[in-house]
């Protein structure tokens, strides 16, 4: 509410919608539905004219209330392909620190193996690499518990 009452923004990027508290999903409703946001103090009460475009994104659409996804044109991703994770592996794997002669054959044993159900599990097994750098026993202890 203090975003769109201090800048007025007509372009917003919302990240994991589902997950958004209640008083976020209220003011979207109401700046989506009339325009208008709202803020009411103890002593003041400011009215701010809205027309923004909302773009967001979320992991599980039926989290969203229905109110507010109907608000919203929803498009579906095609999930990654074998070769687009393979990159993204690579990329985070770099980010956590794994050494670099490591990471092609951590990424392919990974993803041979099928531990990977979505992206952020390289970080998870990068975090674990830190502790345990055997990566055999450490993709053999997931399939073990999966």
């Amino acid at each position: 509410r203090d975003l769109f009452i201090n800048e007025n923004p007509k372009d917003i990027a919302i990240d994991e919608i589902d997950k958004a508290p209640f008083e976020t999903i209220t003011t979207i409703l109401s700046a989506l539905e009339n325009g208008i946001v709202v803020k009411t103090t103890s002593t003041d009460r400011i009215t701010v004219n809205v027309e923004p475009i909302i773009f967001a994104s979320s992991n599980n659409l039926n989290r969203i209330n229905a109110t507010i996804r109907s608000r919203f044109q929803v498009f579906n991703l095609k999930p990654y392909t074998y070769n687009e994770l393979k990159e993204i592996g690579k990329m985070l794997f770099k980010r956590e620190g794994i050494s670099e002669e490591y990471i092609d054959n951590y990424v392919n044993m990974a993803l041979e193996k099928g531990v990977i159900e979505d992206p952020r599990d390289f970080v998870k097994i990068a975090k674990v690499l830190k502790v345990n750098n055997n990566i055999e026993n450490v993709l053999n202890t997931i399939i073990k518990y999966k």
